[in-house]
This record gives C-alpha cells, sequence and structure tokens, in this order.
C-alpha cells in the first residue's frame, strides 16, 4: 500500500515568492545604501584636509567620518550577502549622529575664518546626505526585521526608530525652510549649550511619546483613562516639537544664536503656531483615534502627509514668533537647494514613516511579525 506525499500548497508557495522578492529588495537596498553612505564618510573624512581648522579638529573630523564610513561598509556587507536581512537601529543611529556631530565640529571651524565658504558648504550638504541616508537606514531596519511591537509588545528599538525618523524628517523641514530665502546656501551657526540643552531634550519627549503611544495601542484605544492617553500623547508631541524646534532654530535656521534672544513674538506667527496646533493635537489626534490601528498604507501616508503639512506651519509659525517677523514664505537664491532639503525632509516624514509604521497592515515588502517568524 502506497501514501501520498503532502504537496505544498498553493499558499505555501506565494508565501516563499513573497519571502524571496522581500529578501531581494532589502538586500539590494541596503547595498545600495550601503555604498551612497561609504561615499558619504569618504567625503566628510577628506574635507577635513581643507583650510586650516587645527589639529584637534581635522582629527575629530576624520574621526567622525570614519564613523560614517563603517556602517556604510557594513551595509554593503550585508547588501552582499545570500542570507536575509536583518537590520537593527545600532548602524543608522551611528550615520545620523556622525552627521550632527559634523555640523558641531565643523561649522565652528567655518565661522571663524579657519576655512573657506565652499568647504564649509559642501559639509554641510554631505551632513544633509548622512541625514537622510541615516533615515532610509532606519526605513530599512523597520521594513526589514521585526520587533517586538509588531507582536503587540512595548519595543524600544520601534520606538527609537519611529520616533528619530519624526525628529530628522522635520528637522530637514527646519533647515529648507530656514535656508529658503538665503541668498546662498548658508553654513549654520553651531551652539553646544542650545544643542544639548534645548534641543536634545525636545527629542527625548518625542522619542518618550513613541513609548506612550506602544502603550496606547497595546490596549486598543479604550478602557479607563483613554481620552487622557490621547491627550498625553498628542501634548508630548506638540511640547516636542516647540522644544526641538527652537532649539534647532539656533543651531540650524536663524544662523545665529537664537536661544539668547528669547521671543520677539509677532501677531500672525503666533496665530499659526495655535493654529497648527489645533492640528497636530486635536484634529489629527481625533482621526487617529477614528481609524482601525492597523490601517492601510495609504490611510498612514495620509496621516503622515497632513503631519507634515501642519508641521511647516508649525515651524513657520515659531520662527515668527522668535524672530518677530510676520510668517511669510520668501525665496532666494539658496531656494533650489533650500527645496531640495525640504522635500527630503516631506519624503522622510509621509514616505519613509508609512514604509516603518507598524500600523501598516497591507504593505507587500514588511517584515513579518515575530509571531508569523515563529
Amino acid at each position: 500500500m502506497t501514501t501520498a506525499t503532502e504537496s505544498p500548497g498553493p499558499d505555501h508557495g506565494q508565501a516563499g515568492s513573497r519571502t524571496s522578492r522581500r529578501g531581494g529588495f532589502t538586500r539590494t537596498a541596503a547595498g545600495v545604501l550601503g555604498v551612497i553612505t561609504v561615499a558619504d564618510g569618504i567625503a566628510l573624512m577628506v574635507l577635513a584636509f581643507a583650510g586650516d581648522p587645527g589639529t584637534a579638529i581635522r582629527l575629530a573630523e576624520v574621526a567622525i567620518g570614519a564613523a560614517v564610513l563603517v556602517p556604510g561598509l557594513l551595509l554593503v556587507r550585508l547588501g552582499l550577502s545570500r542570507g536575509a536581512v536583518r537590520l537593527g537601529v545600532l548602524l543608522p543611529e551611528v550615520v545620523l549622529a556622525g552627521a550632527l556631530l559634523t555640523l558641531g565640529v565643523a561649522m565652528p571651524a567655518f565661522h571663524r575664518g579657519a576655512v573657506g565658504y565652499q568647504t564649509a558648504r559642501d559639509q554641510f550638504l554631505l551632513v544633509v546626505l548622512a541625514l537622510a541616508l541615516g533615515s532610509a537606514g532606519l526605513v530599512l531596519s523597520g521594513v526589514s526585521t521585526p520587533t517586538a511591537e509588531r507582536g503587540g509588545k512595548l519595543s524600544f528599538a520601534g520606538a527609537l526608530r519611529d520616533g528619530v525618523l519624526l525628529i530628522v524628517g522635520t528637522i530637514l523641514l527646519a533647515i529648507g525652510i530656514g535656508q529658503l530665502a538665503g541668498p546662498k546656501l548658508m553654513p549654520p551657526m553651531w551652539n553646544w549649550i542650545s544643542f544639548l540643552g534645548i534641543t536634545i531634550p525636545g527629542m527625548l519627549v518625542l522619542i518618550a511619546r513613541e513609548f506612550v503611544k506602544q502603550a496606547d495601542r497595546r490596549r486598543g484605544h479604550r478602557g479607563p483613562g483613554a481620552l487622557g492617553r490621547s491627550l498625553l500623547i498628542e501634548l508630548m508631541l506638540v511640547g516636542g516639537l516647540f522644544v526641538m524646534v527652537y532649539g534647532s532654530a539656533a543651531n540650524l535656521t536663524l544662523g545665529k544664536n537664537g536661544f539668547t534672544t528669547g521671543f520677539k513674538n509677532d501677531t500672525a506667527g503666533l496665530t499659526l503656531l495655535l493654529a497648527a496646533v489645533v492640528v497636530l493635537a486635536i484634529v489629527r489626534g481625533a482621526a487617529k483615534r477614528a481609524v482601525p490601528q492597523r490601517s492601510t498604507a495609504l490611510v498612514v501616508m495620509l496621516g503622515n502627509l497632513l503631519y507634515a503639512a501642519a508641521v511647516i506651519a508649525f515651524i513657520y509659525g515659531e520662527r515668527s514668533v522668535i524672530m518677530g517677523k510676520p510668517p511669510m514664505i520668501q525665496i532666494g537664491a539658496a531656494a533650489g537647494a533650500a527645496s531640495a532639503i525640504l522635500v527630503t525632509g516631506v519624503l522622510v516624514l509621509v514616505i519613509g514613516r508609512t514604509l516603518a509604521s507598524p500600523r501598516v497592515s497591507n504593505l507587500g515588502i514588511a517584515a513579518p511579525t515575530e509571531a508569523a517568524a515563529r
């Protein structure tokens, strides 16, 4: 007597095909991302030898360039591997940290006349590229590596990834807006007191908010205290953004140490700022509560687009209150490069955050949940 062997069904074959496509996509993405990151790190190291910034500054710039280069090499290695890519948040975070440290080390050398404008501008553009590359790495992390959050648990890696994507995208918007009216792309002033004492605390509030969001999603937006949790989440968003944008305005957008000037106020700017707060905290908050926790990519993308539009108004309003000038869109000779930075920020906030979001239910390239992987 013979027994029939069980053959894989069509669903099994389709799942295998999807897994294969996902693996090919993530390997290709990691390889391309790694090559560009390596080139960015090498360029930063080469520019360290321009001008006369001093031995200590030059060595620091070389070390920071290497800190961008090494994650790029590791990404290339992942791209060349035959196995599934499992990219965590560490490598992209190192690239992002290297970008910000470059600003803190290299920009003061320009403003004291130790290096020329061309060198400082190129360093600034390489930093913007590194911010975009680090963000792309975080998106790839969300796509390629299932986190505990996708299984309904709290995830530090997920909170860090989502918070940093929001932070970097918002900062890129602030940089682009601040440069639009300039006669040329201006290497920013940098102040460590403002960055460490104002910008970083604002960032930490936004990352902590992601943990609160995760806890809220675990409870399904229901139960005692749901309304209070929702209000807390949105207040943390508005508060963290206000503090971070104020600190980054001093470093990246005003071209001076703006944290020493206080608030000069402007009625139109304050009105725009309050309107943006209403959209972010009330309109967008209510809209998120009205849709299912697991939504289509289109729904999540529309929510992120609403955030990007509201935060642009938020930045214009806050800058107006700080500078005491009406929140008008002004275009200068630097508008081309500034617009590219602005668009990059929008892409990070809208496309990048959608791809990495644990709320997306139908994204074909997304990694399986941990439960499914088991």
